[in-house]
């Protein structure tokens, strides 16, 4: 089955997952290239892509927020710079596309009304160096009645029974964060994770990690298969239950 016909099968259910957009406008000024993912820091046309990964952009009005402002009359398409290899760009969702960078390379990306290119946007995909966890993690406590969330740096997470960690993980290339979303898989003892591996890598960065039992670490495994990058984190667990404030 083609990537293309795979993508689209499952576009409904990316379509509505809640993520950040960063972006650019292109150098026409016509439209925004949004960037669209759990990125941990802001990213736009800047930051080095990730071989290896899928980047997902909207193509929106400059003005335009995620989600709002879609130029639905438009298409993307990709070339190569330098390197020998084109991007290969799917549709994902309504005005949205994934693009797949397989080798290193400078690259334009280009919002075409038909034949006639209307705006675009260059780009530098490079060989990740490392995969990690970002510094902070959300803590999501869960009550009878309500929950609440807050941010926690990952060396002091101490789960309680009531509560799950959602990190974030950062390709990396010489200690820069980079953009792109890798094929993962998410494993570890004494817990269960929200991430699968995907072929397509389309999988969000962020992973969901609750544990299933307490009173000991949890250590946390993520891989990125397409760069053979491993990242991994320890949490601390303990009896009991949190507190809840229900504002």
């Amino acid at each position: 089955m083609s990537r293309q016909s795979v993508v689209v099968s499952v576009a409904l259910a990316l379509f509505s997952v809640a993520c950040t957009s960063s972006g650019e406008i292109g150098d026409n000024g016509l439209v925004r290239f949004s960037f669209v993912g759990d990125y941990a820091n802001p990213v736009d046309a800047s930051t080095p892509v990730a071989v290896h990964t899928t980047l997902r952009v909207q193509l929106q009005h400059p003005s335009a927020v995620v989600d709002q402002g879609t130029y639905v009359q438009l298409h993307l398409t990709g070339k190569a710079i330098s390197g020998s290899t084109d991007p290969e760009v799917f549709p994902t969702g309504i005005a949205e596309y994934g693009v797949y960078f397989s080798e290193a390379g400078t690259y334009e990306l280009i919002a075409m009304n038909g034949n006639t290119a209307v705006d675009q946007i260059e780009l530098t995909a490079k060989d990740p160096t490392a995969l990690v966890f970002d510094s902070d993690a959300i803590v999501i406590t869960n009550g009878d009645k309500c929950g609440d969330s807050s941010t926690v740096s990952l060396g002091d997470v101490d789960l309680a029974e009531n509560q799950m960690a959602q990190l974030t993980l950062v390709p990396e290339v010489d200690g820069t964060p980079m953009m792109g979303l890798p094929a993962l898989v998410a494993g570890g003892e004494d817990a269960t994770f929200d991430s699968v591996a995907s072929s397509y890598a389309l999988t969000p960065l962020t992973l969901d990690v609750t544990p299933t039992s307490f009173g000991q670490d949890v250590t946390v495994t993520a891989t990125d298969l397409g760069n053979n990058l491993t990242a991994k984190a320890t949490l601390k667990t303990h009896t009991g239950q949190a507190a809840v404030s229900c504002n």
